[in-house]
């Protein structure tokens, strides 16, 4: 048999032959950041049965994707990979390699955006008087000064990412 790592190069191999040709928006919906993440920080990963759960799910995840033909990719497609797959790898990830799970920023911000509105309409502001979009101002803070340093290590992975 085989060892995994040999194994893993041809999966990996597999998942980019499978990729190159899909649109940006296809690749939202089989989360392709995430998993191209979890395909490089692989060989990070000390425990030899994280490494068999890893390798069997992505496995799973990629005959998947080779069965479907990328025919049926949408939000459906893309929420059952979701539960699935991504979930249970990125937690064997986030507890080895302090992986961060990671919303969209445009949807972070756009939430956050909606919580100030919510807060000005029932006129929340600071002494001033003024209307300070207090939770975008924080979401933005927080996204750069602390996720950021993960996505330049690639050590995060979420829906649609």
């Amino acid at each position: 048999m085989m060892p995994i790592e040999i194994s893993f190069e041809d999966l990996y191999e597999r998942f980019k032959s499978l990729t190159r040709k899909l649109t940006k928006r296809e690749k939202n919906y089989i989360h392709y950041n995430s998993f191209n993440n979890f395909f490089k920080h692989y060989k990070d990963i000390q425990s030899l049965s994280a490494r068999q759960d890893i390798y069997r799910l992505l496995s799973n995840y990629i005959n998947i994707l080779e069965s479907n033909n990328f025919k049926d990719l949408d939000r459906t497609f893309a929420v059952s990979i979701t539960e699935s797959h991504l979930f249970k790898i990125g937690k064997i990830y986030k507890e080895n390699l302090g992986f961060k799970e990671i919303i969209s920023p445009k949807l972070m911000f756009l939430a956050s955006a909606c919580i100030d509105l919510i807060l000005f309409l029932f006129k929340t502001t600071l002494s001033s008087g003024v209307p300070i979009p207090i939770v975008t101002i924080l979401v933005t803070v927080y996204f750069f000064l602390h996720l950021n340093r993960f996505l330049k290590q690639q050590k995060v992975y979420g829906v649609f990412w």
